[in-house]
């Protein structure tokens, strides 16, 4: 869950901290209004590729912070603590530096965490439902780690019934050769 969200000269936002409480957050308000930004500062901290075009006029970079709280099967599955901090700085030069708990990481690892965290859905997005090709990944996205679960135990399963079946096929085969 994402708990804290801090903005620094980002399109044109000069300094934005957001506080989320526990449950449904909606960000509301009239054309214009900055939501469109605020999404697209969302992305860039979830992996999207960096722009200098982000960063506000005359200043020199931009920063995007969040504070997340971590399922517990998340922070397992991730080998991370229950709480992080993730942040992503880009330049002018359009170069950009990301950190995890005040450590730098690769663009690689922030969106192999955040696509385990969290999903962002714009208003568009609704569509996606109505596209029946889409419904799979959605039941996948439900419960992963069981899915993971089951699918090692049948190939778990599998192997042991492969090894028995060429164990009965090099004795069948044993038993004619001795005919």
């Amino acid at each position: 869950m994402l708990n804290y969200l801090e903005v620094k000269n980002f399109a044109l936002i000069d300094d934005l901290n957001i506080e989320f409480k526990h449950g449904l957050t909606s960000l509301t308000g009239e054309t214009g209004s900055g939501k469109s930004i605020l999404l697209e500062s969302l992305q860039l901290l979830f992996g999207k590729r960096s722009d200098a075009e982000y960063i506000r006029t005359g200043t020199t970079k931009a920063t995007v912070l969040g504070r997340f709280s971590l399922t517990p099967n998340q922070a397992r599955d991730l080998d991370l603590p229950n709480d992080i901090t993730l942040s992503r700085e880009i330049d002018q030069s359009g170069r950009h530096l990301v950190k995890l708990n005040d450590e730098t990481i690769t663009l690689a690892r922030l969106r192999q965490i955040t696509n385990k965290i969290g999903l962002i859905h714009g208003q568009n997005d609704t569509y996606q439902l109505l596209d029946k090709s889409t419904y799979v990944s959605f039941i996948d996205l439900l419960n992963q780690v069981e899915i993971n679960k089951l699918l090692q135990h049948y190939l778990l399963k599998r192997s042991t019934y492969l090894d028995a079946l060429k164990a009965f096929e090099n004795l069948k085969n044993k038993k004619q050769e001795t005919q």
